[in-house]
């Protein structure tokens, strides 16, 4: 048999090809029988709320769902999505996720549906990850870094009893841990917009002073500006304290 170039290249190619699929697993290879027999809502301590979807092969994910009104987006994945999710196929991440938000447009695309919707999706791309056996972020395209800095962040809450001072101490806590770069939310809400008694300048200038110049303080308004104020307020907190960012200044609902 005479071989030539070409055949030659032919048959190495060929054999290569064949080694290559011998140790790596194809993606057609990928399950195609395995289905959702489980959606579960889980309030846990009365403060958090995950959702656990559970798969055919024994194999489960978790998401977690917005902290607010936790029975009612509950409800929502028990009476709403479940049953729109049994029997389906778990890797149709996108079509679940227009098949739970379409037939419930009414009660969308903002609020507690959406909310109950969101945790699910997590759940699902952890139970995608989990049966393939690779982290999520390989699934949506990789990684550019091995280390992501992380920021501490404190809330005043409804009650809003904190003080300048009591915050400030705790963001300098905060930085002697390790974190470089601290927020803080306001809690004010859209329901009163630019209140005439506002006190943020007083708790980031606090908490300037108490971090110093070398850590990031970042600003979140949590809706309460209106857009007038709002870009007054950017403004002069980045001029005068330097803020890292400014975080939901205006309802969130008013899209202009």
């Amino acid at each position: 048999m005479t071989t030539t170039r070409r055949s030659l290249l032919r048959w190495t190619g060929a054999a290569a090809v064949a080694a290559i699929a011998e140790r790596l697993p194809l993606q057609a290879e990928a399950p195609n029988d395995i289905r959702i027999t489980e959606v579960r809502p889980l309030i846990i301590k009365g403060r958090t709320l995950f959702v656990m979807v559970k798969a055919s092969n024994g194999m489960f994910g978790l998401g977690e769902c917005s902290p607010m009104n936790m029975t009612v987006l509950a409800s929502n994945v028990q009476t709403l999505l479940k049953p729109r999710l049994i029997g389906k196929d778990p890797f149709q991440v996108d079509p679940l996720y227009d098949e739970m938000l379409y037939p419930n447009f009414k009660l969308g695309p903002m609020g507690a549906i959406s909310e109950a919707i969101a945790g699910i999706d997590i759940a699902l791309w952890d139970l995608k990850g989990k049966i393939l056996g690779v982290p999520v972020y390989k699934l949506l395209g990789g990684k550019y870094r091995d280390r992501q800095p992380v920021y501490f962040s404190y809330g005043r809450g409804g009650a809003k009893t904190d003080t300048p001072e009591s915050v400030s101490k705790l963001m300098a806590q905060a930085v002697e841990r390790g974190f470089t770069a601290v927020k803080i939310r306001m809690d004010f809400g859209s329901q009163v917009l630019d209140a005439p008694d506002d006190p943020a300048e007083s708790f980031i200038s606090a908490i300037r002073k108490a971090v110093g110049d070398k850590v990031d303080v970042a600003f979140d308004a949590n809706n309460g500006y209106s857009p007038k104020r709002a870009i007054m307020i950017g403004r002069k907190f980045y001029e005068k304290y330097n803020i890292a960012w400014f975080e939901e200044p205006t309802p969130q609902y008013d899209y202009a």
